[in-house]
This record gives structure tokens, sequence and C-alpha cells, in this order.
């Protein structure tokens, strides 16, 4: 079987469909938050539901929320001649990555990889023919959000520690 990476950004109220052909098996392995949350705008606590609907039956994969779960591993398939669905409810967009893998029946000869070949070329043309337009956004510098609250901690100076054992003598009398 041959096996190439696969990734797909998901953004609020645009669902995105994969079609997956005979022989093709999509291995999903994390789902996690981008860069994006750490715009100006973003509210740590936020919470974005990853949905898939397969069959016209829809589930949630996982809950995502901005500055505490920012990522979540799955180990799901899906193969076969299939349509998923991928969708997600809330304010942030979410990128899903795994691998797609092109599996040979069993009256293929294991010797004769055209068949392969061509659905790695067909799966690699398309993303050439994507729109560049669409895949030109500036990537936002990430800044962690400041942290609140903490408590200083400060050397005690010689003067100090004298002090405190002068204290402990006062309470032995």
């Amino acid at each position: 079987m041959e096996t190439l990476f696969w990734g797909l950004q998901v953004k609020p109220d645009k669902p995105e469909a994969v079609q997956l052909e005979e022989g093709e098996n999509l291995h999903l392995s994390m789902v996690s938050l981008g860069a994006e949350i750490y715009s100006k705008d973003w509210k740590e606590g936020a919470r974005s539901v990853v949905q898939v609907t397969v069959d016209e039956k829809t589930h949630a994969l996982c809950v995502l929320t901005a500055g505490k779960v920012d990522c979540f591993s799955l180990d799901i398939n899906f193969a076969g001649e299939v349509e998923c669905s991928f969708s997600v409810l809330g304010p942030n967009p979410v990128h899903l990555t795994g691998n797609i893998g092109f599996l040979m029946s069993d009256d293929e000869d294991a010797d004769d990889d055209d068949d392969d070949s061509d659905l790695i070329d067909e799966y690699e043309d398309s993303f050439m023919d994507m729109d560049d337009d669409d895949h030109e956004e500036e990537v936002p510098r990430l800044e962690a959000p400041p942290k609140k609250g903490g408590v200083t901690i400060e050397e005690l100076g010689k003067a100090d520690v004298n002090d405190d054992e002068d204290d402990d003598d006062d309470d032995d009398d």
C-alpha cells in the first residue's frame, strides 16, 4: 500500500466534502486548532465541535477548546467508495491531518503499480489544480496569551533570616 500525507482545513459553517474512490483509505489521525486562534479577537475557552457526516448521519469527532485543548489525536479510517463531509461548529477553523493510502485488490499483481500510480497522480494533481489565491493568506504570528496571576519570589537577605530566628526564640519562653 502506498501512503501519502493528507490534510484539510475546515472553516466554521463551511463543510468540506471528501470523496474516496475504490482502493483508497483515509486515516484521520489529528485534529487541531491553527494559528488563527491567537488573533487579536480570540477568546480563551471558545469551543469548536468537529463533526463528520457519513451516509447522512452526523457524528461528533471531538471538542476543541481554545487555550485548553488545542489538538486531539484520533485513529479513524474511512475506506472504499465513500463520501464524508467534515464540519465545525464554533468560531475557530480546524485542521485535520492524517494519511491517505491506496490499496491493491487481491486479484491485482503486486508488481503491477500502474493503477496505483494513476491514483497517486490523480490525487497529487488535485492539489496542483487548487486556486492559489485561496492559499496565499498571511500566517499570523503566534503569541501566547498573557498569563493571569502569579507569584513573585524574592531572595531573602541574611538580615531577614536572622530576624526569623529571633522570632523562633521568643516562642520557647
